[in-house]
């Protein structure tokens, strides 16, 4: 028995009767608005290496890698990226909006590869090597964001008001209801700045001076002959 009929007031107790009744305290929906709705990343990267013989039982190989990842774009304009501090979501390629969105990716990472090996007598080999690796995570979680998908999130007045009828019925003590899940219009985006709406997630950003993260890998390896059998014991860090 809920109020609808002489019953208690709201209260969590009446949970599984708003369920029953169609009338959730929270409702939501996700729309596409960009059709279709994708990103283009690139990668940039070049090589170079060599190798020492520094004397019979010392090699010693050496090398440097270069990697640059621009800023996504999209198929229409560039990424939808929020900006916390103004509670605005800059469009990239619209308006006064530059197809990057202004953030600025710096320009590439140098990372060294080490490696020596040295032979110790005729039976033992000791081998060391370093490694600095850049995160090639792409730009792939800026797809959904709005208003490339409309993410919306509706709640009632309060925690135990109704947000809408989903049954199109808007009965007391709740007669001015929404039927169905309440429609969030959709931004205009020519001038490249939109101001983020209540009740919609704008989605994933990163800081405008982005700096990419890396990883440092080491390791050393000793290999020994025993009877015509190798036994090895390695270290491995991260």
């Amino acid at each position: 028995m809920t109020a609808l009929n002489g019953g208690p007031a709201a209260n969590k107790a009446n949970s599984l009767a708003q369920f029953l009744l169609g009338l959730p305290n929270e409702v939501g929906k996700a729309v596409q608005n960009a059709n279709p709705n994708s990103l283009r990343w690139r990668t940039w990267s070049a090589y170079a290496r060599d190798r020492w013989q520094v004397t019979p039982n010392l090699t010693v190989n050496y090398g440097v890698r270069w990697e640059y990842y621009p800023f996504a774009t999209a198929d229409h304009g560039g990424v939808k990226l929020f900006d916390p501090s103004t509670g605005n979501v800059l469009i990239g390629g619209f308006g006064n909006t530059p197809l990057d969105d202004s953030v600025d990716v710096g320009h590439g990472q140098f990372l060294p590869r080490l490696g020596i090996a040295y032979r110790w007598g005729s039976k033992m080999v000791i081998r060391t090597g370093y490694g600095m690796s850049a995160d090639s995570n792409n730009w792939r979680f800026f797809r959904n964001n709005y208003p490339a998908t409309t993410n919306s999130d509706v709640n009632g007045a309060t925690a135990f008001t109704p947000a809408a009828s989903l049954t199109g019925e808007r009965l007391a003590p709740y007669p001015n209801l929404t039927a169905g899940i309440p429609f969030v219009a959709l931004p205009d985006i020519r001038s490249g700045v939109i101001l983020v709406p209540n009740g919609v997630g704008p989605g994933n950003t990163v800081p405008f001076k982005f700096r990419r993260g890396y990883v440092h890998s080491y390791n050393l390896t000793l290999q020994r002959e025993f009877a015509g059998f190798v036994a090895e014991a390695a270290y491995v860090g991260t």
